[in-house]
């Protein structure tokens, strides 16, 4: 069109539409494009403010993607002083080192401590290493290096007048000569001590009493003090002993009674005749017979009586009488005579109950190939007859082959259910796969002939986003002719 003025142009309808187009020059050529892609340029720009704070403050609501506020406060134990405040700081802090000054912190410590006054200053003002405090005045105090005590301390002093233990023990007490062997005691008018000799074993026993385990009471002029009857039981009993020995004087002498094992010497003869036969074991006093034949334990006998049947073996004659009533057991048949038969059979036939007490004959067939068949009411022969197809299944199983599936269930011998399970492979129209993640795809594989699992690739200016059953593709950059933030959907159709 001819060059026109702006303001000569029609007003452009309010508000725009985006569809609307614009000169851009792109490289040194004049292009149009249209008004929504120079929208997407404007917003295409910062899309993301954040704030970080120094020590001592915390940020809340960074970053702001879209709008809000960034709102400052400040850390657990921390503030910021107001200009006075830090004049006052700096005041203090030009004082000294705190940490060590020892300054008063509450009005409870400054009562524990003395007051600055005048015997204080006095006493620091003192000049010297070593000596006496001593108080002269009012607020006047020296150091008295005088010594007052040397040497050895007097008794008359409260001493000893000795330096060493032996010194003084022999300074304190009456005199050790004449004295050995005596004992220190309080003089007879309790006025000081003496060295006086203790006599032993001139005394007279004016009384004795028994103690525990004791009988006898006390004597005090003569008595007798015996063991009590309970001594060892109730009284003083034993300790522990070895097990089943005896408490007796020495085998085969006289002597303190010990506790010893038990020996022959110990027990007496006792009320049996043990002189006798009884000593030596070998023949019974008095001889017994047993069925006749005598017996008295010097030798073994034979008991012989041809009127009775051994256990084992024997003949027997004549008859047999066998009291009324008695039990028997089934005895073994006679299977050498006609008992071998069954009653009524014939040469080649079988025979089977058909009834109570009734047995019922089969007559062997002549032809080959013939089986015994219940009817229903009766055993009759049946032919088996030839060719495939005429048999009885008895038995089913499955099998997965190389398909990749297994079965259960199987073999089936009566009636069942065979399952398949496992993944179906590749070579047998399966997929081979059993999981996969969001934004997976099935793709050729030329490798093995084979299905693989991958997801697409994202390209220059392209986002992929994988989802639940969904794959969006987006315009990462912008530019002319896509809107940035704008999903282009894409439908993948699998025939």
């Amino acid at each position: 069109m001819a060059d026109v003025k702006i303001s000569a142009l029609s007003n452009a309808s309010t508000p725009l539409a985006g569809t609307e187009v614009v000169p851009v020059v792109q490289g040194g050529v004049t292009y149009k494009t249209a008004v929504s892609n120079i929208a997407a340029l404007a917003s295409s720009g910062v899309t993301s403010v954040g704030m970080t704070v120094p020590t001592g403050l915390s940020v809340t609501g960074s970053p702001i993607t879209s709008t809000g506020t960034l709102a400052v406060s400040y850390s657990a134990g921390y503030s910021i002083p107001t200009t006075s405040k830090q004049s006052e700081w700096d005041t203090a802090y030009g004082w000294g080192n705190h940490a060590s000054a020892g300054y008063l912190t509450s009005a409870t410590a400054a009562t524990t401590y003395q007051p600055l006054d005048g015997d204080l200053t006095a006493i620091a003002g003192l000049s010297g290493t070593s000596g006496l405090l001593k108080k002269t005045a009012a607020n006047t105090w020296t150091l008295d290096t005088t010594a007052y005590l040397s040497g050895t301390v007097a008794i008359a002093n409260g001493g000893t007048g000795g330096t060493t233990a032996s010194t003084a023990r022999s300074n304190l007490l009456p005199s050790y000569t004449t004295n050995a062997t005596k004992v220190l005691a309080v003089n007879s008018s309790a006025t000081d001590v003496e060295w006086i000799t203790v006599s032993g074993g001139t005394g007279t026993v004016t009384s004795i009493t028994a103690g525990t385990g004791l009988s006898g009471g006390t004597i005090t002029t003569s008595g007798t003090i015996a063991l009590d009857t309970a001594y060892g039981d109730s009284v003083n009993p034993y300790a522990a002993k070895t097990a089943n020995y005896i408490l007796a004087a020495p085998n085969g002498s006289s002597g303190v009674p010990s506790f010893r094992a038990l020996v022959a010497a110990d027990v007496p003869t006792l009320n049996q005749n043990t002189t006798g036969n009884a000593a030596t074991a070998t023949a019974l006093q008095t001889a017994r017979t047993i069925n006749g034949v005598s017996f008295d334990g010097t030798a073994n006998i034979t008991v012989a009586d041809s009127t009775k049947l051994p256990l084992t073996g024997g003949t027997m004659t004549g008859a047999i009488t066998f009291a009324a009533g008695q039990t028997w057991p089934t005895f073994n048949q006679n299977t050498t005579g006609t008992a071998a038969a069954i009653a009524g059979g014939a040469t080649n036939q079988l025979v089977y109950q058909s009834g109570s007490g009734v047995s019922t004959f089969v007559t062997a067939p002549t032809v080959t190939d013939t089986y015994l068949k219940w009817n229903g009411t009766t055993f009759t022969w049946a032919t088996v007859s030839g060719g495939g197809g005429s048999g009885t299944v008895t038995s089913v199983d499955v099998s997965g082959g190389t398909t990749g599936l297994t079965t259960s269930g199987g073999p089936i011998t009566s009636s069942g259910t065979i399952t398949l399970a496992g993944t179906l492979a590749v070579a047998n129209g399966g997929s081979g796969q059993t999981s996969y993640t969001d934004g997976q795809l099935l793709i050729g594989n030329s490798t093995g002939n084979t299905l693989t699992k991958a997801t697409l690739t994202a390209g220059s200016g392209i986002s992929i986003t994988n989802g639940s059953g969904s794959i969006t593709i987006s315009a990462s950059g912008g530019g002319s002719g896509i809107t940035t933030g704008k999903a282009i959907a894409m439908a993948i159709v699998f025939g």
